[in-house]
């Protein structure tokens, strides 16, 4: 949010407006318009060589920041939504939806559900990740992510997008049934027992073990080759605490699977052992560090 107010420095500020409507209209004007105007403009790379001597590349465009934005001011002003929030600490909620499907919300994850839901319209938006068990119905349910749209008509699926973070991406695993993913002028079918993550360049499904990828749902977390900064992400919103780690750390892959975790020490502890560095409790939760 920082970095977009700062590049916003030079909009000239309109006229005040009290419809949401027509301010969010304007608002997205304006950042379609920076856009436009930014599409040289990359941040430097931030880059990490693996235990497996591999390069691996993270850059963070302004078109992310600016669609996280997109992302937030969609739920944040829609006059005519149902608006569903689980804040960072709390354990993942259902949430019963009109048609009868169901999701299950991540901690610190939004969901947007628009008025009418459920007659010629199933589409939804999400910010953060969710578990969703989906009746069959007249319309095709959609999801909505900050760089994806996710089609189904009757599946149990999962989708993960987190925006602004160090692999923002949306990322599909299927449980059962089949969905579809697009992305630009791309688009995947997702099988069950498979899993994409969102790419402007190609969309490529992998097979995975969905109970595997997804132990968040019963109190766990599993990831293969990860970041740990992605990692610290989640433990923060799971336990509502915050975890201080310099750069060299955050941006070590990892791979870690533990099917409940109860306390946020313990798996901060387990990371640690696993790359030989050290952590402690700090006044606001803990610190990773080397030697």
């Amino acid at each position: 949010m920082q970095e977009v107010w700062n590049f916003f420095g030079d909009v000239q500020p309109a006229a005040p407006v009290t419809d949401k409507a027509v301010a969010k209209d304007r608002l997205f004007q304006a950042i379609q318009a920076q856009k436009s105007a930014a599409v040289q403009v990359e941040r430097s790379a931030l880059r990490l060589v693996s235990t497996a001597s591999v390069l691996k590349t993270v850059s963070f465009r302004f078109a992310s920041v600016a669609a996280a934005l997109v992302v937030a001011l969609s739920i944040a002003l829609s006059p005519s939504s149902d608006h569903y929030r689980v804040a960072p600490g709390l354990d993942a909620q259902f949430v019963s939806l009109n048609d009868g499907s169901s999701v299950l919300l991540a901690p610190g994850s939004r969901l947007s559900v628009p008025d009418g839901f459920g007659e010629n319209d199933r589409t939804v938006v999400l910010h953060g990740e969710a578990f969703f068990d989906v009746s069959e119905g007249p319309a095709p349910f959609k999801v909505r992510t900050i760089d994806a749209e996710t089609t189904v008509l009757g599946t149990r699926f999962n989708v993960r997008s987190w925006p602004g973070s160090l692999t923002d991406m949306t990322q599909v695993v299927v449980e059962s049934g089949r969905v579809s993913v697009a992305v630009e002028d791309l688009d995947a079918i997702v099988e069950p027992g498979e899993a994409l993550t969102a790419s402007e360049e190609v969309l490529t499904p992998v097979e995975t073990d969905p109970a595997y990828r997804l132990a968040w749902r019963t109190g766990g977390f599993s990831y293969d080759n990860e970041l740990i900064g992605t990692i610290i992400d989640d433990v923060e919103r799971r336990f509502d605490v915050r975890i201080a780690a310099p750069a060299s750390i955050r941006l070590r892959p990892i791979t870690i699977h533990r099917t409940e975790v109860t306390e946020a020490a313990d798996f901060i502890g387990d990371i640690a052992a696993t790359i030989s560095v050290r952590f402690r409790t700090t006044a606001n939760g803990f610190e990773m560090y080397l030697d």
